[in-house]
């Protein structure tokens, strides 16, 4: 049962990190450029001229740290027993992920490869801090 948790625990974790920073920055984008969703989507490279802006990438890496940190807590919480797992798997996968968007998807040239590194730091910081919440959390609450 401790696997399943485990398992259970990673999948939401990136579930709720990768969605959520997803759906967070097309609402940003959306509601800045007025355009339908459809629009928006059918035209990526309107899409990404809106969202490169100085102040919606300031904006995306605060919300990336922050559902790193909620998403891993999150995770964490979870696992319960199996913490060292859960944070090496996120920082594996996370690494992994951003190496792979930042070098090989057909999105590495909608950002800078600096802003691509900026956002794995936040995502890997986020991940240890909301980790550490979580056991600081756990240990409190019982004792």
């Amino acid at each position: 049962m401790k696997i399943v948790k485990l398992i259970i625990g990673v999948l939401v974790s990136m579930a709720v990190l990768n969605i959520g920073v997803e759906i967070l920055e097309f609402f940003i984008v959306k509601s800045v450029s007025g355009k339908s969703a459809e629009y928006l989507s059918s035209n990526q490279t309107e899409y990404f001229d809106i969202r490169n802006q100085t102040w919606i990438l300031v904006l995306k890496a605060m919300y990336t740290f922050l559902i790193a940190s909620l998403a891993s807590w999150l995770g964490s919480y979870i696992t319960k027993y199996f913490h060292k797992p859960f944070i090496i798997i996120m920082i594996i996968t996370q690494s992994l992920s951003f190496l792979y968007a930042m070098l090989f998807s057909e999105f590495k040239d909608t950002l800078s490869v600096s802003f691509w590194l900026l956002l794995l730091i936040l995502v890997l910081s986020g991940v240890v801090l909301g980790y550490r919440l979580n056991l600081r959390w756990q240990k409190n609450k019982y004792t």
